[in-house]
């Protein structure tokens, strides 16, 4: 029961994700529902006392140190020298993304406790850690798949920020840029999978016993005909290597 309730909880949250990300007709701040009146309660009090400066300055310098933490990450390679960032990439964009968002939300708020100048100052800065932070993990990945869920997820970051008025389009024009990278990953992999299954031939005629085998592995991949009438088992003119492959 735990785990069908965990799931449902999963289920949930990635629906909202998507409503917040897609729905173009409503303010998404309003989904939110932040209350920051803590903040602002400190903000009226600091200006009854005639020192609104100080607060601000304070509540800029602990975001912009926030703001640095986040965009520290340091991940432990792999036995093989590669990088696990696809493990942590969700994570760590989600957390600048809720960053991004509560300034958004201050900014909107008119209470001139930041300038906009400021939170886009920011962002900028951001964008380019991010695009460091993947410079150097990507070129640690060795894992195609592991490329794809990236890739997925940078979009994905990119289209919540444009939501939120911060332009994505520097990172996903950066993600563009590493076609050629990817493809180096993608013939790495494709190379070690061949070497391996040829390690592992001895090129007989492949034995297929049943009807589901040969529709899987047989006709899937247009090796044969599939208008021919076929009695089962039967023995392929080529060795099992060849759909492996």
């Amino acid at each position: 029961l735990d785990n069908d309730a965990d799931a449902k909880n999963n289920d949930d949250a990635k629906n909202n994700d998507e409503d917040l990300v897609l729905d173009g007709d409503t303010d998404p701040l309003q989904k939110l529902q932040l209350d920051f009146s803590a903040v602002y309660q400190c903000m009226h009090i600091y200006e009854h006392l005639g020192i609104q400066d100080q607060f601000q300055l304070a509540y800029n310098d602990q975001r912009m140190e926030q703001l640095r933490q986040l965009l520290e990450l340091e991940l432990p390679l792999g036995p093989d020298g590669s990088s696990h960032f696809a493990d942590e990439c969700e994570s760590f964009f989600a957390r600048v993304a809720g960053f991004f968002i509560i300034e958004e939300a201050v900014l909107q708020s008119g209470n001139d406790l930041i300038p906009t100048s400021q939170v886009e100052q920011m962002w900028d800065g951001a964008v380019k850690r991010i695009k460091a932070i993947l410079t150097k993990q990507l070129g640690l990945v060795r894992d195609s798949q592991a490329w794809l869920d990236i890739k997925h997820t940078i979009v994905l970051f990119c289209r919540t920020m444009d939501t939120y008025s911060f332009n994505g389009s520097e990172l996903l024009q950066f993600v563009h840029d590493q076609a050629e990278a990817f493809e180096a990953v993608l013939l790495a992999q494709l190379r070690d999978t061949v070497e391996r299954i040829y390690a592992e031939e001895k090129f007989d005629p492949w034995h297929v016993v049943d009807r589901a085998t040969y529709d899987s592995r047989v006709l899937a991949f247009e090796l044969e005909d599939s208008t021919v009438h076929m009695q089962f088992p039967t023995t392929m003119a080529f060795s099992n290597s060849v759909p492996s492959i």
